[in-house]
């Protein structure tokens, strides 16, 4: 039982680092010096890696580097709030003339 957890201890120690560096890099399509939108270069270094990383360029500053992929979200609609135009409004008891 002993040599399991030196086991289990040793190999966390090793990977550790690893899943610091994925956790430390920038992630989405947004410039880390800028926050303009950046564009994908195609790299057959990280493509063993593409599921987890991607090598970006920015056309505003010029920064490349890796980035983590994350599942991108649309934004939320805005919703607008239009005043209501009618007289009945005018007798709350609340509002005071």
């Amino acid at each position: 039982m002993f040599w399991l957890f030196v086991t289990v201890l040793w190999a966390a120690m090793l990977l550790s680092p690893f899943i610091l560096l994925y956790l430390f890099l920038p992630a989405g399509r947004e410039c880390p010096k800028c926050s303009s939108e950046t564009i994908a270069v195609r790299s057959p270094v990280l493509s063993l890696v593409k599921r987890f990383a991607c090598l970006r360029w920015c056309l505003t500053c010029g920064w490349e580097g890796v980035t983590r992929r994350t599942m991108l979200r649309r934004p939320l609609p805005r919703f607008e709030v239009v005043p209501d135009d009618t007289d009945e409004s005018e007798d709350a008891p609340w509002k005071s003339n």
